[in-house]
């Protein structure tokens, strides 16, 4: 399935999207609460993103999602007669310092009854767990595992060795003898290239050349690129994130590696109109139904799609923007 005409191929498709489990509407249970930032006609929900700093385009996006998100619930009524209060949106500007502040903050001074949408590479979970505040957000780190009151995207667990079927299956369809991975230096990125290499080389595909220390963001890859080249790699599996693929990209067509790619993320709107020339052969790991997909078959797309033209319209494609 092509994922924007003839520019971007798609290895495999996800999952369909599915309707949140949530009574929509009608006025039952919307008596007081004595539970924190509950009202008779409200719900009261926080946030916390990284909106400012040199990381910031890999989360930020996420809370115009869910903000598109409440705002449609709103207009059917919200949830048991009540409204969702979507009052307190932090930045922690990437600072693991900065985050822990403004946790406390939600919990100990603004009572909010969950902290959703968040959206950061410095997620802690010890103040959510100890308050038992319900916590939803972008699944980024192993932080995510482990206590049941915290609800990822893509599941509270990050499972790296699911990775290895799903890149063997792309090397066989692509006729790949000679594979490359690149990875940032730090956990969440080079774990999952790690689990995948292992996948692929119990499947019997060739790993030749693996770097998982690369330095945000990814501006050093031409070396990998014309190393790559030397090894006749045929396929370059990245965990990088959009601005380290774009980079590679670049590397690729500059030295003219001839090679087909996998990127784990950067399947948006903008980026293959901005980069259309770099990413033919480009194929995406994803977990959700393409937004080219026609919504006649996929009736939940077409929601979502129209909920967001509606609500945040400079990010209906935005793939961190669905996950909110």
């Amino acid at each position: 399935m092509r994922i924007s005409g003839n520019v971007v191929k798609a290895a495999m498709a996800g999952v369909a999207l599915v309707a949140g489990c949530i009574s929509i509407g009608g006025s039952a249970g919307a008596a007081s609460s004595g539970a924190p930032g509950v009202t008779s006609n409200s719900i009261t929900v926080g946030t916390i993103s990284t909106q400012t700093g040199p990381i910031a385009s890999n989360f930020s996006s996420l809370v115009y999602g869910e903000r598109a998100y409440f705002d449609y619930v709103n207009a059917q009524g919200g949830i048991n007669g009540r409204k969702i209060d979507y009052k307190y949106a932090l930045d922690d500007g990437g600072s693991g310092t900065t985050f822990n502040q403004l946790a406390s903050t939600l919990i100990n001074q603004d009572h909010v009854f969950a902290v959703t949408g968040v959206a950061t590479a410095f997620f802690a979970p010890n103040y959510f767990v100890e308050a038992k505040i319900p916590t939803y957000g972008y699944n980024v780190t192993g932080n995510w595992a482990g206590p049941k009151n915290l609800f990822a995207a893509g599941g509270s667990v990050l499972y790296y060795p699911a990775e290895g079927p799903e890149m063997a299956y792309l090397a066989k369809r692509t006729h790949a003898t000679s594979i490359g991975m690149l990875a940032y230096g730090i956990a969440s990125s080079a774990a999952g290239c790690q689990a995948g290499a292992k996948g692929l080389a119990t499947a019997g595909f060739k790993v030749s050349y693996t770097d998982f220390k690369i330095g945000y963001p990814g501006t050093t890859v031409a070396t990998d690129v014309q190393r790559m080249k030397q090894a006749g790699v045929d396929l370059v599996i990245s965990c990088m994130d959009v601005l380290g693929n774009i980079n590679l990209a670049r590397a690729v067509q500059q030295y003219g590696l001839k090679a087909s790619q996998l990127w784990l993320s950067g399947n948006d709107k903008s980026t293959l109109v901005a980069n259309e020339s770099l990413m033919q052969g480009v194929y995406f790991d994803i977990q959700h139904v393409p937004f080219s997909a026609p919504t006649s078959i996929y009736p939940g797309l077409k929601v979502y799609l129209d909920a967001m033209r509606k609500y945040e319209p400079n990010y209906v494609y935005d793939e961190v923007a669905l996950q909110g």
